[in-house]
Parts: C-alpha cells; structure tokens; sequence
C-alpha cells in the first residue's frame, strides 16, 4: 500500500511537471514566433513531448476515468491545433499520437487474462485511432466546405456590386449614350459611399488602363471624383462609340477605375 502510494505521489508530480513545461514551451513558442519562425520550432517539439509524456503517465494515475478523458482530450485538441497551423494532414497525426496514452488506458480497462488482454488492446488501440482520424477528417472537411461556401458568396457579392459598372468593359463600339449613362451611374454610386472612400470609382478619358490592379489613393473625395467624372461627361458625344476597361481593387476585387476612349 506505501508502495502503491508513493508511486502515486511520484506519478503526479511527474505529469504536474511535464504539464508545465509544456505550457512554458507553448508560450515560449508564441514568442519566438514573431521573431524567427524556424527557432519557435525548438519549443514547439518540447511541448509536444511533453504534453505526450505528461499525458501517457496522467492516465496511469488513479484519477478518476472522466478526468484521464478530459485531460488526453485537451491534449489532444492543442496536438491538433499546434499541427493544423502548419498542415492538417500533420495535425491529424500529432492528434492521434496523443490519443495513444487514452486508448491504451481503455485496451486494459476490465480485461483480466493476458493473451486475451494483448489481442483486444491491439484492436481496441486501432480501433480508437481510426475513429479519431476519421472524425477529425469529417470535421476538417465541414470546416472546408463551410470556407468554400463562404467564398463562393463572397465573389457572389462582388460580381453583383460590379455588375452595373463593368458591363460593357473590352467592348470596343459602346455608343456615347450608353457611355454617358454609366457615368452617371458611377457618380449617383460614388455620392451613396459616405465617408468610405475605398468604395468611390474613378473615371477617366482618352486612354486605356493596364491589366493591373488599382487601389483608390486615401486623399480621393466624392466631390474630387465626380468632379472629374462631370468633366469627361462633357467630352462624350452621343454620335460617337468608346471602348470601355477597368480595373480592380487588389483586396476586395471591387471596380476602382473606369476609363473610356474614342473609337471612332
């Protein structure tokens, strides 16, 4: 009983020990990471070992099963996180090396002969690793999908934002009517933008824009800009046609820059 109980003592001291290195060496990695990416891997492999070490003794404990469960799943779910920052494939691995300690504790959980005690413990170890594994490719998929959703509505929007400015854009024989509408549409759209400049759309005549992206300067103005797009308004002529090309804000995909030329 005295044997049983030092062991104890020395058992949670050991992953109480473990523990907190491990915590050290997450915050230390945090650290080291806004300085050298490379170096914060050093603390990074010393809380993995840790954390894993102090896990495999805690479940050897006599903690009560729902603790050793709460514990190695904690453990578990920062594997994956640490993991999944650099590639979810690697993520996936780290979570199931930390479920180890968790499925050994279950394969010997009430199996009392030994030759049967070995076989169930291979399967059941097998068994809890390809559950996780497959759980956690299931939720990884969800989080994919979700984030693939959320994109599609994302160029969904844009597409509908831009669908009034850029539709005659690369078209080459666009009459002077229509040009003169888009104008003052471009200029009823830059009065609605209120104080968020990034919105306004430049206008321009007489030359072509490059295949670039182009980001409204902070000092533009909705009276700068539409000041200058009543003034190429003047230059349009109704009898005339005008090729049309634009350009794009680099982040938001938005139209910036619309500019018009004579072609004829």
């Amino acid at each position: 009983m005295i044997n049983e109980d030092s062991t104890e003592k020395k058992s949670n001291k050991t992953w109480i020990i473990s523990f907190i290195i491990s915590g050290l060496c997450f915050l230390l990695s945090l650290i080291l990471e806004q300085i050298d990416y490379d170096l914060a891997m050093i603390p990074v492999l010393g809380y993995l070992l840790s954390s894993l070490f102090g896990g495999a003794v805690f479940v050897k404990t006599n903690k009560p099963m729902i603790a050793k469960v709460i514990i190695i799943s904690v453990v578990s779910l920062l594997f994956f996180y640490v993991g999944a920052n650099e590639d979810t494939p690697i993520g996936i691995v780290l979570f199931s090396a930390a479920v180890i300690p968790l499925s050994i504790m279950f394969g010997n959980y009430n199996i009392k002969n030994s030759k049967e005690k070995n076989v169930k413990k291979v399967i059941i170890n097998l068994l809890i690793i390809v559950i996780f594994i497959l759980a956690w490719a299931w939720i990884q998929y969800q989080h994919e999908s979700v984030g693939e959703f959320n994109i599609y509505e994302e160029e969904v929007a844009v597409r509908q934002y831009n669908k009034g400015f850029v539709k005659y854009e690369g078209q080459a024989n666009v009459k002077g009517t229509n040009i003169k509408a888009l104008i003052r549409d471009v200029m009823t759209h830059n009065k609605s933008t209120g104080s968020d400049t990034t919105l306004l759309i430049m206008v321009e005549y007489g030359t072509e824009l490059p295949d670039e992206f182009f980001t409204i300067p902070d000092n533009s103005t909705v009276d700068t800009v539409n000041k200058n797009a009543q003034n190429v308004l003047g230059l349009i002529e109704n009898g005339k046609t005008y090729k049309v090309t634009c350009q794009y804000d680099n982040h938001t995909g938005y139209v910036t820059k619309i500019a018009v030329y004579q072609t004829n």
